[in-house]
Order: structure tokens, then sequence, then C-alpha cells
């Protein structure tokens, strides 16, 4: 299911956070983009849409507010994996008249196969979903079957067919961070043999207090975690210059 275009709100998830929502015309979340000529779309999951923080605190709209020469698309879709993902990136690209593509592949479930979202499934239900996935996750660890790398490396190399410069950027899990177990490197060398432009945020966020990057009993960004991203991607040659290309 796509947002819904114009749509605006409150989502409250229980003891957990509360936030405000506003979707633009095409029912992404709303970044205040100036009319640059470069025209960037984000794609990924809720880590991207921003759970839990205001519209202004996402990175996207952090990365746009820096960048006003450059028009961001927050295209993040709660409960979603890879699969969308190819979706996605068919419809919107399109639609925004995109120059580029930046998917951002969240190590903490895009590595698993997507499971078909439940009828009639709230916004908080799929939250709630999202949490008890990522406790099963931590029992279980950060194990992969056999099948999930062959199927990462086919979606990696179908978007990289499409006719539009692309990039990745890998955003680590508070589950990989908390185990020390991550296969961001595996991630990384299938972009790189593939010949993608691809950012890794996994060492950045070890190297600091990554624990308040998290928002306490969820495992979505906080506002501080949402900062150190764009950050990151904003000060890091790798991050504006190879990802974003700019």
């Amino acid at each position: 299911m796509i947002p819904a275009p114009l749509a605006k709100g409150e989502e409250n998830l229980r003891g957990i956070y509360r936030f405000t929502f506003h979707h633009d015309e095409l029912g992404m979340r709303l970044t205040r983009r100036a009319g640059g000529e470069e025209r960037l779309l984000l794609v990924g999951d809720s880590m991207l849409y921003g759970p839990g923080v205001e519209d202004e605190e996402t990175f996207a709209s952090l990365i746009q507010e820096s960048r006003q020469d450059i028009d961001i698309f927050n295209a993040g879709m709660p409960g979603r994996g890879v699969e969308f993902y190819k979706k996605v990136i068919s419809v919107r690209v399109p639609e925004v008249k995109a120059t580029r593509v930046i998917v951002f592949f969240f190590g903490g479930n895009d590595w698993q196969k997507e499971k078909e979202p439940q009828k009639k499934t709230g916004f908080e239900s799929r939250l709630v979903q999202f949490v008890s996935s990522r406790l099963k996750s931590h029992k279980q660890g950060t194990e992969l079957s056999k099948r999930d790398l062959p199927r990462v490396r086919s979606f990696l190399e179908e978007i990289k067919q499409e006719r539009v410069p692309l990039s990745l950027v890998y955003l680590p899990s508070w589950v990989e961070l908390d185990l020390r177990k991550s296969h961001h490197e595996e991630f990384q060398k299938m972009v790189n043999e593939l010949g993608i432009v691809g950012l890794d945020l996994y060492p950045a966020f070890e190297s600091t207090d990554f624990k308040a990057l998290f928002i306490p009993g969820d495992g979505h960004f906080s506002a501080l975690g949402h900062r150190f991203v764009a950050d990151q991607l904003l000060k890091s040659i790798s991050g504006i210059a190879n990802v974003a290309n700019l």
C-alpha cells in the first residue's frame, strides 16, 4: 500500500513515541523541496520514512535543508522490503523525473524475504510487527539463510538495469551493532562486484555511542540517529561525491 497523497495526522505507538506526519501530493513523506535541478529519489523502508520523528527531523529532510540545490523525495515505505523497492523505483522514477536513485538497504530485515502484509493492517499494527520482528531477530542473531544472499544479489542486478544512476547506502540495525555481528561486508562486496556506488554506514555507527541513535524499545532511528545519518551523507566524500554524484 502506498501512503495516501496529501495525508496528514498523528501516530502514537503507546509508551514508545508520538509523531505527526504530512505527505506530499504523491503520497511521500514531506520534504520542503526548493525546485533544484538535481532530483534524488530515496527508496527504503521505515528507517527512511522515519516513524517516531517529525517530518523535519528525518534524514531526508535534513539533507534537503542543507542542500537547497537538489530536490529530495522520501519514498520510504514502512514494513516493506527489496521486492517492493523494485516496484517503487519503476513507478516513482518517471513520476518525479529522478536524476538519481539512492536505495537505503536496512541490515535489520532487508536481507530476509518480505512477508505479505496482513489485510487491514494499520500503521501502528505494522510498526508493532516491526518491533516484534526485531526482538525475535535479537534472540536468533543475524544469521542468513542460503537463499538470502542470492536473492539480494538478484535484486541489485535488477535495479542496476534501471535507466537512472543508482547508489546504495547500508543502514545498520541496533541488533547488528549490539551483537557485533553484521553482514555489511558481504553487502558491500556484492555492490563492488556489480560496479554500483555504495556507502556502508556500519563502521560509522560502530565507532560511536550507537544506542543513543535508536528509539529505546523500538529499533527505528531517533532524531539524533537521523541527524547522524544526514551528517554522514553530507560530510563524507563518498556520501556526497559518490553516493549522490553531486
